[in-house]
């Protein structure tokens, strides 16, 4: 090889090229594109032919590392595949993943609910057995969370305070009754005047019988019903016979007209007993009397009527 001295066409240096140097070639320093530089790559080493200062690579700065080669680390940003100190779940779930459901994250997730997390999932709607009595519950519909009803007339039960007469609706009605007001079927004017009317006084089938000439005969122990005593004028006589006393009574509604009662002899003509109340029985009792006939008679006090009444006679 022939030594040269050769004026660099780039930059105005003067670039040795010997034996061991050859031109556009890869020396100890490397050429363009070859060699074992130490100082870089694709431009060539300290002596490169074409190059634009010491150690510059090709298309390189005066001492900077080659494109895409060492220097400053790159900044960490989200999407970069790692979860920095400064990256959360929340503001990059790409690097750091999904955050754990809670509530109070903003959305209603599986497990929660309106009773365990309105704030995601909003109120629930009012419900029987929540607790609250709402505007649509009441004591009846729900009990549970409105208490239960205070006793009232047509509830369906018949409370302590409630009758039949106050609350037929819950206890039912109230059986007939004499004195209810109420003329029921098993009533009449006899029976229950109070409800049905006073009867009109008619004179009854023993008529007349209006003194003790005229006594009805009436058998032993026998009672004798629908009688009646109609004005002053009426007076009922009974005749019967005795072995040695008797029992006489008779019944009525006091409140249709007071009645009283009085026995005779009729061996005498005279009068041995009477009864004189005022309450809807009279009775007259003798004993120790001689055998024979005896009279009973009825009458209103002081001239009262009564429609209807029964006799009986038990002698001995």
């Amino acid at each position: 090889m022939v030594k040269a001295w050769i004026t660099a066409a780039a930059g105005g240096l003067l670039v040795a090229s010997g034996a061991c140097a050859p031109v556009m070639g890869g020396g100890s320093d490397g050429g363009r594109g070859g060699g074992s530089s130490q100082d870089g790559g694709g431009g060539g080493g300290a002596d490169a032919a074409l190059g634009v200062g010491a150690d510059a690579a090709a298309g390189g700065g005066p001492g900077d590392a080659a494109p895409g080669g060492g220097g400053d680390a790159a900044a960490a940003y989200c999407g970069d595949g790692t979860c920095q100190s400064t990256e959360s779940c929340s503001s990059c779930p790409t690097d750091c993943g999904g955050c754990t459901p809670f509530c109070g994250d903003g959305s209603c997730n599986p497990g929660e609910t309106c009773a365990s997390c309105p704030a995601d999932c909003g109120a629930c709607a009012p419900a029987c057995g929540d607790g609250a009595c709402n505007g649509v519950e009441d004591c009846s519909s729900c009990p549970g969370d409105c208490g239960g009803c205070a006793p009232s007339c047509g509830d369906g039960t018949c409370n302590a305070a409630e009758t039949c007469t106050t609350c037929p609706g819950d206890c039912g009605a109230c059986p007939a009754v004499c004195g209810d007001g109420t003329c029921n079927g098993a009533e009449d004017c006899y029976a229950c005047a109070g409800d049905c009317g006073v009867c009109p006084c008619v004179a009854d089938s023993f008529e007349p019988n209006n003194g003790s000439p005229a006594a009805t005969s009436i058998a032993d122990a026998v009672t004798y019903c629908m009688r009646s005593i109609c004005g002053t004028a009426d007076v009922d006589w009974y005749e019967f016979t005795v072995s040695s006393g008797f029992t006489a009574t008779i019944t009525f509604t006091d409140a249709l007209g007071d009645l009283d009662f009085e026995a005779y002899s009729a061996a005498t003509v005279a009068w041995i007993d009477g009864s004189y109340g005022s309450t809807d029985m009279e009775t007259i009792t003798q004993t120790g009397l001689a055998s024979g006939t005896f009279w009973v008679r009825v009458y209103g006090y002081s001239g009262a009527t009564n429609p209807s009444y029964c006799i009986t006679v038990n002698t001995y």
